[in-house]
């Protein structure tokens, strides 16, 4: 039949479409400064017209996700969703965001709750959850516990950047290793501060650090954090500055202190 010729003919004559080549990465949506600051002001203009609603107690998530991953729009609604769920199985969160302060390579996560009460429930259940082959970091926002390890750093480790890097994270493992939810891990001039979730855990974690021994010398461990300057005695006018410079003498005045 000849329509069916004609348009075997026309498709011999129409030149071959090009193969298509490989399929492009689609692009990550990012979420910039503005839409963040954009997102703040409305969440606050809404707590100003219901007050009632603005959230009691936060729960923070430290290392739900690392900063960067966190830049992407889709992933970010994932992780956010991710914990909202994992909250919701023992409080419903009120809102579930990303906070603004620095966790280092990883984002902190907020979640807000209408009581204390429930928000201590959340970080108390969660505390304990592993998630991708490490314990969560919980709890629940301006209720940490911190344990002191004093003069945990010698002074010729500080002068090298590598050296002391090395040294806060061998002190960090040593820490995370102790009983209870290590949250966060910081130095402190030659001092090392590790914040636990709550005063159990914290003190579970003092006994077992006291007991630790770390070239040759016991970690000393005191609880409470900035209030270890409580367990310490300022003698003043005991030493001249001369004898800072002669060895032999500010040995025999330690010694006599």
């Amino acid at each position: 039949p000849a329509p069916a010729a004609a348009a075997a003919r026309a498709a011999r004559a129409a030149p071959a479409s090009p193969s298509p080549g490989p399929a492009e990465e689609p692009r990550k949506k990012k979420l910039t400064s503005l839409k963040k600051r954009i997102l703040l002001e409305r969440v606050e203009r809404y707590y100003a017209v219901h007050p009632e609603a603005r959230p009691k107690a936060t729960v923070v998530f430290s290392n739900v996700a690392r900063r960067a991953e966190l830049e992407d729009v889709e992933e970010r609604e994932e992780v956010l969703r991710d914990v909202g769920e994992m909250c919701r199985a023992v409080a419903p969160a009120l809102v579930v965001e990303v906070a603004e302060e620095d966790e280092g390579e990883f984002a902190a996560v907020e979640a807000h709750f209408p009581t204390t009460e429930e928000a201590r429930a959340v970080a108390s259940a969660l505390g304990e959850r592993v998630v991708g082959g490490s314990r969560l970091r919980v709890r629940v926002k301006g209720e940490g516990w911190a344990v002191r390890l004093v003069d945990a750093l010698r002074a010729e480790e500080t002068e090298d950047p590598e050296e002391l890097e090395e040294a806060v994270a061998d002190l960090e493992a040593v820490a995370a290793a102790a009983p209870g939810a290590l949250d966060s891990f910081a130095r402190d001039g030659v001092d090392c501060v590790a914040v636990y979730a709550t005063r159990a855990d914290a003190e579970a974690a003092r006994a077992r650090l006291s007991a630790t021994t770390i070239g040759g010398e016991r970690l000393r461990v005191v609880l409470g954090g900035d209030e270890a300057a409580e367990h310490r005695l300022a003698l003043r006018g005991v030493c001249s500055a001369e004898a800072l410079h002669d060895d032999d003498e500010l040995d025999e005045i330690e010694a006599d202190v």
